[in-house]
C-alpha cells in the first residue's frame, strides 16, 4: 500500500510517495520511492506542549552530527502540522527478525555472530553516551531492543535505531518498550541513564544465548521483584563467560553496572578467531609446563632451605643450652673460691705459707734451684711479700748466709 506524505518541505529532495514499512506506537517508518536507500520515520507529536516538541528537536538536532558505524545515520529533520518527519538511512532486516528465524527453527546462534552482536552495540552505547562531551551524560536510547537493531544487508554490521523518541514527553516504559527490556530504576522511578541502556543491552545478551526472552517480574508488580538483595536467575546461561558478563550487568544499583565502554573492552578480549585457539591453547599448555616445572624447583630449594634452618634452630637450642651449663659451671666455682678465700683468711699460720713470696717459699721447700734462679732474675731479697712485710727475709738470709747445700750451693 502507498501513501502520499503530503509535506511541501519534501519537495525538490525526496519523493513524495511513500510507503509504509513498519509502524509503532508513535510513529511510522516510510520507505522512499526512488530512494530505496533511505526511510522516513514520521513521529507525532501533537498533543505534546511546546516544551516536549522542543526537547524532541534538541536530541534529533544532536543525532544529525553522529557518525558511528553502528548507529543509524540522520539525514533530515522536517516538521509539519504536528508531524516531525526523520530522514534516515534504509534497513530492512532486525536483530529482533533474526532472533524470531533462529527461534522458529530452534537453533541456538554461534558464539561467533553473538559476540559480533554485542561488541557492536556496546560501541554503539558508548559512542551515544559520550555525544554531549565529558560533562553531561551523552544520549540515552531508553527504548533498547531487538526491534530497534537493524542488520545491514550483508549481514555485518548491527545499527541501534529507534533514537529520537526517547525524551520524557514521549518516554513510558509500558508504551514505547517491552517491559523485560527496562531497567528496575526506570520502572520504579521513571529514571533513566547510561546504566539503563546497560540493562537493556544485558536483556538482549540474554535472549541471543538462551533464545529465550528475559521476564523477570513474572506479572507481578516491580516493586514486588526488585527488593533488597535481589538476584537474577541466569541458570538457564551455560557459557560460564557469558554468565558473569550477565550477572554484573544485572544489579539493582546503577552506579554499579559496567559501562557500554568498559563491556566492549570485555567483549574484545576474547575476540579471537576461532583458528587461532588451537594454536592458542598449545602454546598455553607449553607455557604452562614450563612454569611448573620453575615453581616444582622453587619449592623444592625452598624445602631444602626450610631443613637447613630447622638444622641450624636446633643447634643454636643445644648451644644455648651449654652456654647456660657453663654459666652456672661458672657460678658454682666462682662461689667455691669465694669459700676457699674465706677458709684461707681464718686459716692457722702454717697455711699462711701459701701466701708468702715465691723466694721465702722456695725457701721453705729446701729448693735451692728456684731460689738460684730467683737470685739470677735479679730478684731482691729485700723485695716485700705480698702484705708488704721484709723483715723475716732479712733475717732469714742472715741465718743462712754461709750454709751450703749436698751440691755445695751457698744461700
Amino acid at each position: 500500500m502507498l501513501v502520499t506524505v503530503q509535506l511541501a518541505a519534501l519537495q525538490g529532495r525526496w519523493a513524495l510517495v511513500a510507503s509504509p514499512c513498519s509502524a509503532g506506537t508513535l510513529s511510522v517508518i516510510y520507505s522512499l520511492r526512488g530512494c530505496p536507500h533511505l526511510a522516513v520515520r514520521e513521529i507525532r507529536v501533537d498533543g505534546l506542549g511546546q516544551h516536549g516538541v522542543d526537547a524532541i528537536r534538541l536530541e534529533l538536532a544532536a543525532l544529525m552530527s553522529t557518525s558511528h558505524p553502528d548507529v543509524l545515520k540522520y539525514h533530515q529533520v522536517l516538521t509539519d502540522d504536528g508531524l516531525i518527519y526523520v530522514v534516515t538511512d534504509r534497513h530492512d532486516k532486525t536483530l529482533e527478525h533474526l532472533l524470531t528465524e533462529h527461534k522458529r527453527r530452534k537453533v541456538p546462534m554461534s558464539a561467533g555472530v553473538i559476540l559480533s552482536v554485542m561488541k557492536q552495540l556496546a560501541a554503539a552505547l558508548a559512542y551515544l553516551h559520550s555525544v554531549n562531551g565529558a560533562n553531561t551524560r551523552g544520549l540515552v536510547h531508553r527504548d533498547l531492543r531487538p526491534a530497534n537493531v537493524f542488520i545491514s544487508a550483508d549481514g555485518e554490521r548491527f545499527i541501534i535505531a529507534g533514537l529520537g523518541l526517547c525524551k520524557d514527553a514521549l518516554w513510558s516504559g509500558s508504551t514505547l518498550m517491552g517491559v523485560a527490556y527496562v531497567a528496575p530504576e526506570a520502572l520504579l522511578r521513571n529514571e533513566a541513564s547510561p546504566a539503563s541502556d546497560v540493562w537493556s543491552l544485558g536483556v538482549i545478551l540474554y535472549e541471543l544465548t538462551t533464545l529465550r526472552r528475559l521476564d523477570f517480574l513474572e506479572d507481578r508488580e516491580p516493586e514486588d521483584v526488585f527488593v533488597d538483595r535481589w538476584r537474577p536467575d541466569l541458570s538457564g546461561v551455560t557459557d560460564g563467560f557469558i554468565q558473569t558478563v550477565l550477572e554484573r550487568i544485572f544489579v539493582l544499583e546503577p552506579e554499579r553496572r559496567p559501562t557500554a565502554r568498559e563491556l566492549h573492552e570485555t567483549l574484545a578480549t576474547f575476540d579471537i578467531p576461532v583458528g587461532e585457539l588451537g594454536g592458542q591453547c598449545v602454546m598455553l599448555r607449553y607455557k604452562y609446563g614450563s612454569l611448573e616445572a620453575v615453581l616444582n624447583g622453587a619449592n623444592a630449594r625452598i624445602a631444602l632451605l626450610e631443613e637447613d634452618v630447622k638444622i641450624k634452630s636446633t643447634r643454636i637450642d643445644a648451644l644455648e643450652d651449654q652456654s647456660k651449663e657453663h654459666l652456672a659451671m661458672i657460678k658454682a666455682l666462682e662461689s667455691r673460691l669465694a669459700q676457699f678465700g674465706d677458709r684461707m683468711n681464718t686459716a692457722d699460720p702454717q697455711s699462711s705459707l701459701l701466701l708468702l713470696p715465691r723466694l721465702m717459699r722456695a725457701a721453705h721447700t729446701n729448693s735451692t734451684e728456684t731460689v738460684q734462679m730467683l737470685l739470677e732474675e735479679r730478684l731482691g731479697v729485700g723485695q716485700r711479700d705480698e702484705q708488704g712485710r721484709i723483715s723475716p727475709v732479712e733475717l732469714f738470709v742472715g741465718e743462712e748466709n754461709g750454709l751450703r747445700d749436698r751440691n755445695d750451693w751457698t744461700t
